[in-house]
């Protein structure tokens, strides 16, 4: 599907967009929960299973059909399937009993042409969460105890280990990561996690420092559970959200909560930015997604969705939208005249 021939979606017309392709996998899952992400040039877009059990992905480009998915199967824990360049794809493999690592997972570099491993790494932890950055060099790999890793997708080695979430040692992180970003220039890496205790839970920011490894440093919520965030494309913040009608904007420089953001109804479980940074793409539990106004929380767009967890991103050329959908497809949105 050529994109240039959609105008970028804005505030003025967002209200005129519609569904303009489905892609569907080859068999189709019965999990209604999933994920979906495109690759930094916009020419695949990965559809992910929530709890990490499957994943496959679609080529763009004029001529290609079908899906693609791993040949290896993937290891239970989390969505962890992203695409760093139109050539490659990268998913958390289950143990294979290697003398290596017999029973830790692996981080495995696919083709995202026929979906064979060609690299891969035993890691010392289940995965929670991935985050590519913009250009798609490194990932942040989000563990089980609390660890942090950022690993050069190209030369296909650990860059460092960041200062993990605090936790017991020999002991799961007592903050249970939902998601992980990389800011849009590079310079932060940010986390939402849910802390539980015997009197409650607490919804939780954390950042660092890519070039400096400096952090964590922790932003409390006004919500008890955090599930989805967002860089804005160009300020210093981040949009995230929470319980029940709950979305919030931090100050990433400063470390701190700047406001809650109003109009905001249900569990805003995934979170995106357009390309200017005035409209945020919400797609929550139930009903689709729909695309609100940041200063002033107005709908611009909603499309209704009955009974899937919906998950929707933004392409890069803020162009199209793409939503997951039941059984593992995704539908593609654009502004039609």
């Amino acid at each position: 599907m050529d994109s240039s021939r959609f105008p970028v979606v804005t505030s003025a017309n967002a209200a005129r967009l519609k569904r303009v392709g489905t892609l569907r996998p080859h068999v189709e899952m019965t999990a209604h929960d999933f994920r979906v992400a495109f690759d930094p040039g916009g020419t695949r877009v990965a559809s992910m299973e929530a709890a990490g059990m499957w994943a496959c992905w679609w080529s763009l480009e004029a001529g290609h059909a079908g899906a693609t998915a791993p040949r290896e199967p993937l290891e239970l824990g989390g969505p962890c399937c992203l695409l760093p360049d139109a050539d490659h794809a990268v998913c958390v493999g289950r143990a294979n009993l290697s003398p290596e690592g017999a029973w830790r997972p692996r981080l495995m570099l696919l083709s995202a042409r026929d979906g064979v491993s060609s690299k891969q790494v035993h890691l010392p932890h289940a995965v929670k969460a991935l985050a590519r950055s913009r250009e798609g060099r490194l990932l942040a790999v989000m563990m089980d105890e609390g660890e942090v890793l950022l690993w050069d997708v190209q030369a296909w080695r650990l860059v460092r280990a960041l200062e993990g979430l605090p936790g017991t040692p020999g002991f799961p992180a007592e903050a249970v990561v939902s998601r992980c970003a990389f800011s849009p220039d590079g310079r932060y890496l940010a986390a939402v996690s849910t802390r539980w205790s015997d009197t409650g839970s607490q919804g939780l920011v954390w950042l660092w420092e890519v070039a400096t490894g400096g952090g964590p440093w922790c932003v409390p919520l006004e919500t008890h559970v955090s599930h989805g965030l967002a860089f804005h494309p160009t300020r210093p913040w981040l949009v995230v959200s929470g319980g029940t009608n709950y979305a919030a904007l931090v100050d990433v420089e400063a470390r701190r909560l700047l406001r809650r953001l109003p109009g905001f109804y249900g569990y805003g479980c995934h979170l995106d930015f357009d390309a200017s940074g005035a409209l945020v793409l919400v797609s929550s539990d139930g009903f689709g997604f729909c695309l609100r106004d940041l200063e002033t929380g107005e709908t611009r767009f909603e499309v209704q969705q009955e009974g899937n967890v919906s998950d929707a991103c933004f392409s890069p050329d803020g162009r199209c939208i793409a939503l997951g959908e039941w059984g593992g497809g995704v539908s593609l949105w654009a502004v039609v005249d």
